[in-house]
């Protein structure tokens, strides 16, 4: 029989070590050793106390405690100690975010810019920055079996020098620092590096009572006429007779035209500004002309705006075009301007659900096919923007549809990488799992979440884990006297007893030095 004391054993990675080696190895008696802070909790362990009684002892003790720490390997005659006393994602990671009434989709150095203009920024000396969230803030994590909202009380950046990975399969795509603990596809931590195949996130618990039927717009450099229900451009009070319109409030089939219109812009439209004429112009291309008279039908839904169809013969691709300021930021302020700048306006998360399907079938009717196979037909959809490809993973989950991916690279500079969905009713059990290394310098940003310690992150909704980097420069002190000291009275009973192993799995980041010759 192996006797280990597993420090740290209480907290959530730790706990679940524990109950691992209790199931795989029936030989092996565990002391779990923990002073119970922030991390550790009991509950954790409940479970393995009512399994294993017969090889399991709890002792509640501070590993920087050198006097409890000898008596606790004499009096269990411990022959291994491991100790589980992180690093961060890229700043262009996308993370789903719950404020309030609304879901939107921020990248974690957007999310970190926001909420630093409202609080203090915490700095250690050697520049990593901590942001405490005071208000509400809840980002997708992985709980229960599925994706819940959390809490958030810090985001942290620090400089970062070195290698970075990215991770790339049917699951989704992430980047992180190579030692970052992702989930693999069993709900596991383990290295980034270790190219594991991803958990992600698919089903969501909603409560769809708080789903909406309706849409108020608003636009900036705009105003509304509340007596109209109008909005026009610009910000004077009175306006020329014919100016152009669109609606201020949409339900009905007026947010059913609408959707449609957005969705058909961002899979087959462009928005430019004419220098030379001074013109404002959205165009709709496509090969179905009666596709276009219904693109326009639906604009005449809720905007005075003309569009103008013009019939080309070659590239085979007729033409809805708009010539108006006013649909121009209507289309650029929800959904973006340029193919790899589109994304999916925010109010469509909190639809009903027959309004996010509208949408997703419009999208597809213009930018996706249908795969015909022997049992089952699929359908497929391919964007070059990456915020939009998060956007979508989001909304299909959201809507309560499963989605593989495919990320293809071009060997042709100019050529933008693409990102293909495929709705489906099942999974291919195998499993193609890319993984690239590459040079970085610049900040790296990770979330400090309540509850199950992990969110939601880049395209597919992949599960990280997070860190609690916090707690090297809001309590320093307390700190280096776990993570430092604590670590060092565990090598030095090791020594003392000849234990046989110890091994040191550390999941926090300290930050801080010490002087050369201090004591």
């Amino acid at each position: 029989m192996r006797n280990l004391m597993v420090t740290g054993g209480a907290g959530f990675i730790g706990s679940n070590f524990v109950r691992y080696m209790l199931e795989k190895y029936p030989g092996y008696y565990i002391v779990v050793y923990d002073k119970l802070t922030y991390a550790g909790r009991l509950e954790n362990l409940q479970d393995v106390v009512e399994r294993f009684a017969d090889r399991y002892a709890f002792v509640r003790g501070d590993i920087s405690d050198a006097a409890k720490v000898r008596e606790t390997i004499h009096k269990h005659e411990i022959d291994t100690i491991v100790n589980f006393a992180a690093e961060s994602v890229s700043p262009d990671t996308y993370i789903p975010v719950h404020l309030g009434h609304s879901i939107c989709l921020e990248t974690v150095e957007e999310l970190f810019e926001r909420y630093a203009q409202e609080t203090e920024i915490q700095t250690d000396q050697n520049g990593a920055e901590i942001v405490p969230i005071k208000g509400v803030l809840r980002v997708l994590s992985f709980r229960y079996g599925m994706g819940t909202w959390s809490q958030v009380t810090h985001i942290t950046r620090h400089w970062y020098q070195g290698e970075m990975v990215t991770l790339t399969q049917k699951w989704g795509r992430v980047t992180v620092t190579p030692n970052h603990s992702v989930y693999n596809i069993d709900a596991q931590l383990v290295p980034a590096a270790s190219n594991p195949e991803l958990l992600s996130i698919r089903k969501i618990n909603l409560d769809r009572s708080r789903f909406k039927d309706h849409f108020v717009l608003r636009l900036r450099g705009c105003y509304p006429r509340e007596e109209e229900g109008k909005i026009y451009h610009g910000v004077e009070k009175y306006s020329a007779p014919k100016q152009v319109w669109v609606l201020r409030e949409y339900e009905g089939e007026a947010l059913k035209a609408l959707l449609r219109f957005l969705a058909a812009y961002i899979a087959e439209g462009n928005a430019t500004f004419n220098k030379a004429n001074g013109a404002w112009l959205v165009c709709l291309a496509n090969q179905d002309l009666s596709l276009l008279e219904s693109w326009r039908r639906d604009v005449e839904t809720f905007s005075n705006a003309s569009g103008v169809i013009t019939q080309r013969e070659h590239p085979h691709a007729h033409q809805l075009v708009f010539s108006s300021r006013l649909i121009y930021q209507l289309v650029t302020q929800l959904c973006g301007q340029y193919s790899g700048g589109k994304r999916v306006p925010s109010f469509v998360y909190m639809l009903q659900d027959e309004y996010k399907q509208l949408f997703l079938d419009a999208y597809l009717q213009g930018d996706g096919n249908v795969e015909k196979h022997l049992s089952v037909n699929s359908r497929r959809f391919t964007t070059t923007s990456p915020r939009l490809a998060a956007g979508l993973g989001l909304l299909l989950s959201l809507a309560g549809l499963d989605y593989s991916l495919h990320v293809r690279d071009f060997e042709k500079e100019n050529w933008s990488r693409a990102y293909a969905f495929r709705i489906v009713s099942s999974y291919d059990t195998r499993a193609d799992c890319r993984m690239e290394r590459f040079p970085y310098e610049g900040y790296v940003y990770d979330l400090t979440v309540e509850g199950g310690h992990n969110f939601a992150a880049g395209i597919g909704n992949i599960v990280v884990h997070n860190t609690h980097v916090d707690r090297s420069i809001m309590d320093p002190d307390a700190f280096i006297k776990t993570d430092v000291y604590g670590t060092y009275v565990l090598l030095e009973a090791a020594r003392e007893f000849g234990l046989e192993r110890m091994h040191q799995v550390s999941t926090d980041e300290v930050y801080g030095h010490v002087p050369e010759g201090a004591s």
